[in-house]
């Protein structure tokens, strides 16, 4: 397999989730900063606004390769069928196991030590491979969403996080993963004002960002970012998810839970494991493929 990653100045800064209480104007443009002239730029205090970089979403194309987006779709359906669940759920998560997944992550890994991204989300611009890897509960996986599948508002709690679609083009219509800068809700009601639920997604604000690119594109940001799946139209979408944060090994961190709404009180009923259940409908735990 191919452990080339992509260089640096593939890497795309998308300022729309990232201005940081800037007006776009003044965000270094999307079509020019390079993680690396950001990371510079951040560095020595040039410009009239820097982006902060844990507020920051990346993009880089081709990150994977067409052969590998198939190989996790097959994964992920192989996964499903030996569960034999029926009817399938509109959101899915399948806990992937493979070579294809460790690949990945040392690619991201080279990338991020190439651009000099390393630094900011780890503290180190090289090393990065010789640290332990603490992955969020259930992850790597494969995310399957059917018609109207989609995940809530939320943020993963880890350093990094990774995104890959994988879906082949016209495989799906809607979907697509949005990013809000400050959170999804506007202020609290104030005494008088109707109340409303974290989940109405009536009470939630318009998103900065909405991402929809190209199969085999790596979609970057820090753990801080709140991100949602979109509703799925019509199709089958598939897209890779990696979040971790990394650390000297044998040094224990404390588990990171991340912000996932509860979607119904039969939710918090479910004997699925609580990283499951966040997700939604269905978990499955993958043997190695």
């Amino acid at each position: 397999a191919d452990m080339s990653a992509p260089s640096p100045s593939s890497l795309r800064l998308w300022p729309g989730a990232a201005l940081g209480g800037c007006s776009a104007d003044e965000v270094l443009p999307a079509t020019s900063a390079t993680a690396a002239t950001v990371a510079a730029a951040a560095e020595s205090g040039v410009g009239p606004c820097i982006p902060a970089l844990g507020l920051s979403v990346f993009t880089a194309a081709s990150f994977a390769s067409e052969d590998e987006c198939e190989a996790l779709i097959g994964s992920a359906h192989r996964l499903l069928a030996k569960e034999a669940v029926s009817p399938q759920p509109k959101k899915c998560r399948l806990s992937i196991v493979s070579e294809i997944e460790g690949l990945l992550l040392r690619r991201l890994l080279a990338l991020l030590e190439s651009s000099e991204l390393a630094h900011h989300f780890f503290g180190q611009r090289e090393g990065l491979a010789d640290l332990e890897v603490d992955f969020h509960p259930g992850e790597p996986a494969v995310n399957i969403y059917l018609p109207d599948g989609h995940f809530a508002p939320h943020t993963d709690k880890q350093a990094i996080s990774l995104l890959v679609p994988l879906s082949p083009p016209g495989a799906f219509s809607g979907g697509g993963t949005a990013f809000w800068t400050n959170g999804h809700h506007g202020p609290r009601p104030t005494e008088g004002q109707p109340s409303y639920e974290p989940a109405d997604a009536r009470s939630w604000l318009p998103h900065d960002l909405l991402l929809n690119p190209a199969r085999g594109t790596a979609i970057i940001f820090g753990g801080d970012v709140t991100h949602s799946g979109l509703h799925v139209i019509a199709g089958t979408r598939h897209i890779f998810v990696m979040s971790f944060s990394l650390k000297p090994r044998g040094c224990l961190l404390a588990p990171a839970a991340a912000s996932l709404p509860m979607e119904s009180e039969k939710d918090s009923e479910n004997p699925i494991p609580p990283a499951a259940i966040a997700l939604g409908d269905y978990y499955a735990r993958s043997s190695r493929y």
